[in-house]
């Protein structure tokens, strides 16, 4: 699906849970993919995910959302090692 929609070239790409199902070495590829794809064609990249690890590979800046509204807003960086929420803290 990942290569589908990359495939036309778009300005924008939703990208929800993009690598859930995927074992680790599978994962690192076709995050390493999309990176290289979404650089080449200057497109914007939207990640849904609650895999933290792939937040902080590919998310910047990052945006936390709770009971659908934005929660915490940062980036990446500041968000992962010092959170200015509790409830961020947790995740």
């Amino acid at each position: 699906m990942t290569a589908m929609a990359m495939s036309c070239q778009t300005k924008l790409i939703v990208l929800d849970e993009p690598t859930t199902t995927l074992d680790v070495t599978v994962q690192i590829k076709e995050l390493s993919a999309i990176r290289d794809i979404v650089a080449r064609y200057n497109t914007a990249a939207i990640y849904i995910s609650h895999d933290l690890a792939v937040v902080a590979q590919t998310a910047d800046p990052v945006t936390f959302l709770r009971h659908g509204q934005i929660f915490e807003q940062a980036d990446t960086r500041q968000m992962l090692s010092a959170p200015r929420e509790k409830y961020t803290e947790t995740l």
